[in-house]
């Protein structure tokens, strides 16, 4: 079982429902639901719903509950480019992304998406190992993307929460993240750049800084990779119909992939 906690006032942003109503709802459908100390609720989800890990996700159960009918989401044709490279198929071969544009960005919904991510990466990504997930501010840099195979000390870039310059050994030897994930990397490293070579992510360790979320984001690229094709696929699915529920953003996805024959 996964543990989210989320507020009433949240939830009934989302949906008009008391708080006696959704613990009594949810704890009907098989999502035991409590009142802690703080006054915040805590549902415990199991691992066949990893579309309720976060307070969207619990709303959107409730309201398929309450009106019968499940949610249709409408899809935008896609307008980037991914070039998806051999080298990635015997390091990590899964890749998956997605756009959302106009996303009505704030402190809430910023820690909310936080949680999801770490959720699905704990749950459905196996800590990481089957799926993970790159969120990223698609304005700070430049499409097409590149998602390819490198090696440890080829490239240098900014990673989350840091302000110098690192290749993947160094991140995999010094930043936090990097130490503790080491184990799910070889000697080929996974990594998305746009094409000014800017670096987003060091899948499945640790996002570029360049690309990092604030309550200023607009535009959303999501990316996800794994050894899981269709882990990846859910992982997509969920992060961007997440942004449904908050009403003025438009998603599209899957973005149109491009294999090449390329090897870093």
């Amino acid at each position: 079982m996964a543990q989210v906690q989320i507020t009433h006032e949240d939830l009934n942003g989302l949906i008009s429902v008391s708080k006696n109503e959704a613990i009594e709802t949810l704890t009907m459908l098989g999502f035991p639901t409590e009142v802690m100390e703080d006054g915040r609720l805590n549902v415990e989800v199991t691992p066949n719903r990893p579309d309720a890990l976060c307070v969207e996700g619990i709303a959107r159960v409730l309201e398929c509950y309450k009106s019968g009918k499940p949610s249709i989401y409408e899809v935008a044709k896609p307008e980037i480019e991914v070039a998806v490279d051999r080298s990635v198929e015997s390091v990590r071969p899964a890749f998956g992304c997605a756009v959302v544009r106009r996303v009505p960005m704030n402190d809430a919904l910023l820690k909310s998406l936080m949680q999801l991510q770490e959720k699905l990466h704990e749950t459905l990504g196996r800590k990481r190992r089957k799926v993970a997930i790159g969120i990223h501010d698609i304005d700070k840099v430049k499409p097409p993307f590149r998602y390819f195979a490198c090696g440890r000390e080829e490239i240098k870039f900014v990673p989350l929460e840091r302000t110098e310059e690192m290749t993947p050994l160094e991140i995999l030897k010094r930043h936090e993240k990097g130490m503790a994930y080491a184990h799910l990397v070889s000697e080929r490293c996974p990594m998305i750049t746009d094409a000014k070579g800017d670096v987003l992510s060091f899948p499945p360790i640790i996002n570029g800084e360049l690309t990092k979320l604030t309550v200023d984001t607009i535009n959303i690229f999501i990316d996800c990779t794994g050894t899981s094709h269709d882990a990846v696929k859910q992982a997509v699915n969920l992060v961007a119909s997440f942004f449904q529920r908050w009403g003025t953003a438009s998603l599209e996805t899957p973005c149109t992939f491009r294999a090449t024959g390329q090897t870093s």
